[in-house]
């Protein structure tokens, strides 16, 4: 299980940006690899913490982290597809990015109202 950010920056849920970045400046300072020049863990600690620290800085990011939890990239990015194993699914299509993907390809179509084409 991916370890949760807010703990990783040892702040709460209803932390403010103030506190967030307070934490990190503390915890960077602490793992940092110039400080820690032969601690393989301490340099892994200071990556995970850099790594929330770039999500729950970022309003939208820290938005979706708090929505969906550790898969809120893939979510974010259209690559997560619950229920997408099987059975007929629309929701969450993006219509404009399936339309330029079949134009891409050079399938032309024609639906009631328009004829699509790569011409």
């Amino acid at each position: 299980m991916p370890e949760d950010l807010y703990q990783t920056l040892g702040v709460s849920r209803q932390a403010d940006q103030e506190e967030i970045q307070k934490a990190y400046r503390k915890m960077a300072r602490k793992y940092h690899p110039d400080m820690n020049l032969n601690d393989d863990k301490a340099q892994e600690k200071f990556k995970r913490v850099q790594e929330a620290y770039d999500v729950l800085s970022d309003p939208e990011k820290r938005e979706a982290y708090n929505r969906y939890g550790s898969d809120f990239e893939k979510i974010r990015s259209g690559g997560f597809r619950p229920g997408s194993a099987g059975g007929h699914r629309s929701r969450g299509l993006i219509w404009s990015k399936f339309l330029a993907d079949v134009a891409a390809a050079g399938v032309a179509f024609r639906t009631g109202l328009m004829t699509f084409s790569s011409d």
